[in-house]
């Protein structure tokens, strides 16, 4: 026991095994105790160097500058990333992306000599939020800073009906075998498929691979497959109640569009905008509330030959949630992905919304939390 300071609090060292916030509980039950609780670390944020990270609402709400304190990532980590390819001129992915490959034929087998470039721009802003290169004085920051991505395209070019579930489980089980700890899949609809899709998203949690999943933009009590399989992480789109065009005050709540129902697992920022919002000169940067949307990347070979872009939609909260899972296990490799499930829901902000889930991420609050057993 400490000597009391001058506010009369003393302080008591417990076993490394012990909970300290458990620990507290305990003794603020011992008559005479006014109040107990852990002795706590304060950290300085960190805030990257990359100049549209000002317009980044989502890192701020996510508690990112505290927690890069924690951890930037190891870029030996991977996230796998399964979309529409990615920008290969992109200045905040070229470094970043270790390895891809392109499932497109809609028989699970890899489309040789066929170009990961993307022409639509989605799966370079997933890439992007996921693990943008970050503090490089460029563009964009992405959650998983210095964390490295490999990249699958499984939709066809032009764009066809969608990419097929064969497809998507094979850049799954090739997302594994080439070392992903994370995939992100910001995709899907409302039918299962047992047959591909389901046992490879299955085989790649039984090999300790985190699976993050977009539970869909219908706003209906239904989560999207693959979204709803067991084990996956469901996420829904949060988005921010701003009173004064790019002001971050007022409140949070879950998007209108955003799927919900019992395999929800939490929300993460996806935007909301308003019609106005989507009719805005892009030109015209009066126009534009940042509050609205998700800035990240886009692609230059995609419709509107740029950068950065703004994007809205579940597709974008998914990579919050892969981005923080990579970070989770740069710090603890070992961590299963049950684990790495439970220490992202269960540490989540509750925002009052009832299609929230378990809340809305926070990175610092699961960084923080006790690995559970499971």
């Amino acid at each position: 026991m400490s000597a009391p300071n001058p506010q009369g609090a003393v302080s008591f060292s417990i076993p490394q095994t012990m909970d300290p916030r458990s620990a507290a509980a305990a003794v603020q039950n011992i008559p005479g105790v006014i109040a107990a609780g852990p002795v706590l670390y304060r950290h300085l944020d960190t805030i990257p160097n990359d100049p549209d990270y000002v317009n980044q609402w989502d890192m701020t709400v996510t508690q990112m500058p505290s927690a890069w304190t924690i951890t930037t990532g190891l870029a030996t980590l991977r996230v796998a990333v399964i979309d529409t390819g990615y920008d290969t001129g992109n200045p905040d992915l070229a470094g970043k992306v270790d390895l891809s490959v392109v499932y497109d034929k809609g028989d699970g087998t890899v489309h040789t000599g066929a170009p990961i470039e993307d022409t639509d721009g989605h799966g370079t802003d997933v890439s992007g939020i996921a693990a943008a290169d970050t503090n490089n004085a460029t563009d964009v920051a992405g959650v998983g800073w210095n964390v490295h991505l490999i990249e699958a395209r499984v939709f066809p070019q032009p764009a066809g009906p969608g990419a097929n579930s064969r497809d998507i489980a094979a850049a799954i089980n090739w997302a594994v075998t080439n070392g992903a700890k994370v995939i992100n899949l910001s995709l899907g609809s409302a039918s299962a498929d047992n047959v591909y899709e389901e046992p490879a998203v299955a085989a790649a949690l039984a090999a300790g691979v985190v699976v993050v999943a977009a539970t869909g933009n219908d706003g209906m009590n239904i989560v999207d497959y693959p979204a709803a399989d067991p084990g996956v992480l469901a996420v829904g789109a949060s988005a921010f109640c701003d009173s004064t065009k790019n002001v971050l005050a007022g409140s949070e709540y879950v998007a209108s569009y955003s799927n919900y129902g019992p395999q929800l697992t939490l929300v993460a920022p996806g935007g909301d905008p308003t019609q106005a919002q989507v009719h805005c000169n892009p030109a015209d940067p009066t126009c534009i509330d940042f509050l609205q949307w998700i800035e990240n990347l886009d692609s230059k070979q995609g419709q509107f030959k740029e950068y950065v872009g703004l994007f809205a939609g579940t597709s974008m909260a998914s990579p919050h949630v892969a981005g923080a899972a990579a970070l989770l296990l740069s710090v603890t490799p070992s961590l299963k992905p049950c684990q790495v499930f439970n220490m992202i829901k269960t540490t989540a902000d509750p925002i009052g919304d009832p299609h929230q889930g378990s809340g809305r991420l926070n990175v610092l609050n699961a960084l923080n939390a006790k690995p559970p057993s499971c």
